[in-house]
């Protein structure tokens, strides 16, 4: 069960990753034409709101992890890294929740019900990124939108060693 929920989360950041890193020139700062946070503000919100689930079950883990302010300026490396160190973080708590019982605090359910609260937030923010993208003349290619679907499919393959 852990490694399955560790499996799950690793393979959807890999998708948000594989997102920014593709952006076209200008990408960070798309906003949709209702709108909203920027593409960066989008990406430092996902990163903020983890360190804010888990700093209030575990404080120590997030003790170094930067908070970015919703109207801040961000760019490309300190998404990187943010992104990654997070969740690395996500990862180590879930560890720790599942290796104790405990619950996330403030959470009404279990450690699966809020891997899968951090996935639906994650794709929600993605999926408006890609609107922004579209609305604002940056469309990401047909190849890198297939390739966030496809993402789980290579990652189970690679796993089972068909690939």
């Amino acid at each position: 069960m852990l490694e399955d929920l560790l499996d799950t989360w690793q393979a959807h950041n890999a998708i948000n990753v594989k997102l920014l890193e593709s952006l076209p020139e200008g990408g960070l700062e798309a906003v949709s034409v209702s709108g909203g946070m920027t593409v960066a503000q989008q990406f430092g919100h996902m990163h903020t709101v983890r360190i804010r689930w888990i700093e209030g079950s575990e404080p120590k883990l997030t003790e170094a992890s930067q908070h970015f302010k919703r109207d801040e300026v961000i760019g490309l490396e300190t998404l990187q890294t943010a992104l990654n160190d997070s969740a690395s973080i996500v990862e180590t708590f879930l560890k720790h929740r599942y290796e104790s019982g405990k619950k996330v605090q403030g959470f009404p359910s279990s450690l699966t019900a809020f891997v899968g609260y951090l996935i639906s937030h994650e794709s929600h923010h993605r999926g408006q990124m890609v609107l922004a993208l579209k609305q604002t003349g940056l469309k990401p290619d047909k190849e890198l939108l297939m390739g966030l679907w496809q993402g789980w499919w290579a990652r189970a393959e690679s796993k089972s060693g068909e690939a």
